[in-house]
């Protein structure tokens, strides 16, 4: 019993200790940096969202960018976009130009953007050619739910990059296959043929839209860099994968968007 009492007491003295010590750590300043998200489709106004990067502890708010000067230019024309709230796809975006981007393959376009206190960044994209259009086939399981197969043609001459989206019912509803692939990966190289297939995840009388885009390479690098930090976003042991940015000065993406659309009604 007088040992119990002891070791009692003794667990006692320790519960009231303070093992606890607080530590000051000083972080480094963290410079906020213009961030740009802006695509280039043939024929739709010229628009663009432009936002600054935030440190983890800055206070929660929407980084809008207000007064900066945000020129696109060709070798053609100068578009200055002004500071207009709009959604397009489903994309947030805050300046706008009434002008429409052409859809000569090869064209150049340069974005420039100037805040109000100086700071400045620059990018550049070029349009490339349109992907064909793709054959589509499903075909049912042994449970009635449906796959499709998504098939093109690939140029064996160049380097391609593709993303490949398939919605249902509408563009902006949630997306139900991705695909994001480099020609070498997907592409026999006997037929110079792409084949996709999905997941057993549609059924009979769905009504399914899929776009099939090329991509510039940085794009690519970008879409690629973003989903692998989502991936190790919270795994303590995963390196930190870094975002690829074409902005010079900044971060985010300025490319061209090149893409066809084909509708498939499951019978």
């Amino acid at each position: 019993m007088v040992k119990n009492n002891k070791l009692y007491l003794l667990l006692l003295v320790l519960a009231s200790c303070n093992f606890s010590k607080d530590v000051s750590v000083t972080l480094p300043n963290y410079n906020n940096r213009l961030a740009v998200e802006c695509y280039i489709e043939a024929g739709k106004p010229l628009k663009a969202a432009i936002t600054t990067t935030q440190g983890f502890f800055d206070p929660l708010s929407i980084p809008d960018v207000k007064n900066a000067r945000v020129i696109i230019a060709t070798d053609n024309h100068v578009d200055t976009l002004k500071y207009s709230i709009s959604v397009s796809s489903n994309k947030g975006f805050n300046y706008e130009s009434s002008a429409v981007a052409d859809s000569i393959i090869g064209t150049e376009y340069r974005l420039t953007v100037i805040d109000s206190l100086g700071k400045a960044i620059t990018a550049v994209t070029k349009r490339k050619s349109s992907p064909p259009l793709p054959d589509i086939s499903y075909s049912f399981a042994a449970d009635s739910s449906v796959s499709l197969t998504i098939q093109f043609s690939d140029n064996p001459v160049t380097q391609d990059y593709y993303r490949v989206l398939v919605n249902k019912d509408s563009l902006t509803t949630e997306l139900k296959a991705s695909f994001l692939f480099q020609d070498i990966v997907r592409v026999n190289p006997a037929t110079n043929e792409a084949t996709l297939s999905t997941l057993n995840k549609f059924a009979k009388g769905d009504s399914l839209i899929v776009r099939v885009f090329t991509l510039n390479k940085d794009y690519y690098q970008f879409l690629n860099s973003v989903e692998l930090a989502k991936q190790v976003n919270g795994n303590p042991f995963v390196q930190p994968a870094q975002v690829i940015t074409n902005i010079q000065g900044g971060f985010g993406i300025f490319t061209s968007l090149q893409y066809v659309t084909k509708g498939i009604k499951i019978q």
